[in-house]
């Protein structure tokens, strides 16, 4: 059978039982051949030994001195993004974007967006000093 969450049952469920949405990434071939993500508290991975499953634990929030630093450049960034940018250079990050294939955990080519490109290149150059 195959199970879908009704998108109009979430307003009416109420506030402690709405589900939670996660999504995996799921390659099907004569079943799922491999699969990597978190879906219903467990987290799929893949490492040298083959594919495994372990329970989703909660991340820890250090508030490091590295990772404030890390937050405040991608805050910077994202502000410079939509206040200091014209829509030509955004534009031309959009043309590099749709020019450079990335490859993502599946090992299947994607796209990412000349923002998402604007970030991860800059925010390299800044940590570096």
């Amino acid at each position: 059978m195959n199970q879908r969450i009704n998108p109009n049952l979430l307003n009416v469920l109420p506030l402690g039982f709405a589900p939670t949405l996660r999504f995996a990434l799921a390659k099907y071939g004569g079943g799922i051949v491999q699969i990597s993500g978190s879906v219903a508290g467990n987290v799929h991975a893949r490492n040298r030994f083959g594919n495994y499953i372990r329970p989703r634990t909660k991340p820890v929030n250090p508030h490091s001195v590295r990772q404030e630093a890390a937050r405040a450049i991608l805050s910077y960034l994202a502000e410079y993004w939509h206040g200091h940018m014209d829509q030509d250079q955004r534009d031309a990050w959009d043309i590099y974007a749709t020019a450079v294939a990335m490859t993502n955990r599946l090992g299947e080519t994607i796209h990412l967006t000349g923002f998402n490109h604007f970030i991860r290149t800059n925010a390299c150059y800044l940590q570096a000093g």
